[in-house]
């Protein structure tokens, strides 16, 4: 279930944007909001469940996916947290609920 939220919850932040405006540091500041208003909406209205939100950027054409799940601890999370240093094509910043 887990994997299929975080499939399905997400967006292409380079889509909103035209390239004259994709300098990667100002739209990682705009990914890095939107997770931080996702993770306040989503305490707001489900405080009893904890999310995973996630934004990946793609460090070769600078691509930034944002995403988020529910956790459900007989799942585990959806990116292999123990090995979070091997993902080496993509920068990662997880924020937990």
């Amino acid at each position: 279930m887990s994997g299929f939220e975080a499939d399905e919850n997400h967006i292409h932040l380079n889509d909103y944007f035209t390239k004259e405006f994709r300098n990667i540091f100002e739209m990682t500041a705009v990914a890095t909001t939107i997770l931080e208003i996702w993770n306040v909406k989503l305490q707001m209205q489900f405080p009893l469940y904890t999310f995973h939100l996630i934004a990946s950027i793609n460090k070769e054409d600078g691509e930034i996916t944002l995403r988020f799940y529910r956790f459900r601890d007989y799942e585990g999370p959806w990116l292999n947290m123990d090995a979070i240093d091997n993902y080496e094509e993509e920068a990662l910043l997880i924020i937990e609920t």
